[in-house]
């Protein structure tokens, strides 16, 4: 295990020691929605979290995966295998997270999404030979290579501060990426030494007042870089409070405080496509440590 790992690890651990993480009955849950119901999806995609497959997925389909997924450190594996000849683009997008269910409408709804991930991205189908092509996968160069994976690290940190409404004097971490979906680094974000999870493409706010203090605070961002990825999606995040409601609008808005971009030292090889640091060539992992004040805060 790197010094990157098993930093990662330490923090994810001392966080799940530190606080409920997960509500009793939370339950975990990944949905698979393909794009055209009306064609096959060629691409088939395996999902292994932690070391369990959970099957190759080719429709829509929703799978129950509680206890697969735990607090602190996870491995998510998306490996992705062409069917063809294919007579059509189609794809699947994997979206995972807890749910509820009202008991009165029966209704389920995930609040936080915290991972999306679409299977056909960088992948490119010839229309007249039904066959497909990725840049990391199989090409031109690598023939014989018929599968791509991609590999997420991700710190589980509870729904706590994702599932909090904002009240008068809050403070709230956003964050944004570029089409809500497969980041090109993903993010795990601690807030005075207290981690709030990582953060893999849907938008999201968490209510982070406990977690400050009046003056200086300090976010530690720890960013991964996505292998076998040429597809670049940027994540954004913003520090807003304190929040107030604004009657006009009808929803709580707060100044900003801090604004941050995950992909911030990053760079692209130009000859292999592959995402490094900046300055140092086959370096995949980056921790900033990202100071900034506090005023208004009520503690």
């Amino acid at each position: 295990m790197t010094a990157f790992r098993i930093r990662l690890a330490l923090l994810a651990a001392a966080t799940a020691l530190a606080a409920p993480v997960r509500a009793a009955d939370e339950k975990m849950m990944l949905w698979v929605e393909k794009f055209s119901n009306s064609h096959d999806c060629a691409l088939n995609t395996e999902v292994t979290i932690n070391g369990k497959s959970f099957g190759n997925f080719t429709s829509t389909k929703q799978v129950d995966v509680t206890g697969a997924v735990k607090p602190g450190l996870n491995a998510i594996v998306f490996t992705t295998t062409p069917h063809e000849p294919a007579s059509y683009d189609n794809y699947l997008d994997f979206t995972l997270g807890p749910v509820t269910t009202n008991p009165r409408t029966k209704k389920t709804v995930m609040r936080p999404a915290l991972m999306k991930y679409r299977n056909n991205q960088d992948w490119k189908l010839n229309g007249d030979t039904g066959t497909y092509t990725h840049p990391f996968g199989p090409n031109p160069k690598t023939p014989t290579k018929k599968t791509v994976a991609h590999t997420y690290n991700f710190t589980y940190a509870g729904s706590g501060p994702d599932v909090a409404d904002p009240k008068e004097g809050d403070f709230v971490l956003q964050a944004e990426s570029f089409n809500g979906r497969n980041p090109s680094v993903v993010a795990t974000v601690s807030v005075n030494g207290k981690a709030v999870g990582s953060f893999h493409g849907p938008a999201r706010t968490l209510v982070v007042t406990d977690l400050l203090k009046p003056g200086e605070n300090e976010i530690r961002l720890t960013t991964e870089a996505v292998a076998n990825q040429l597809y670049d999606c940027e994540t954004s995040f913003e520090v807003l409070g304190p929040m107030t409601y604004s009657t006009a609008k009808e929803k709580f808005l707060g100044k900003q405080v801090l604004r941050f971009k995950a992909s911030e030292g990053w760079t692209r090889d130009k000859d292999t496509g592959a995402l490094h640091v900046k300055g140092k060539p086959g370096t995949t992992t980056y921790e900033r440590v990202i100071r900034f004040n506090v005023e208004g805060l009520s503690k």
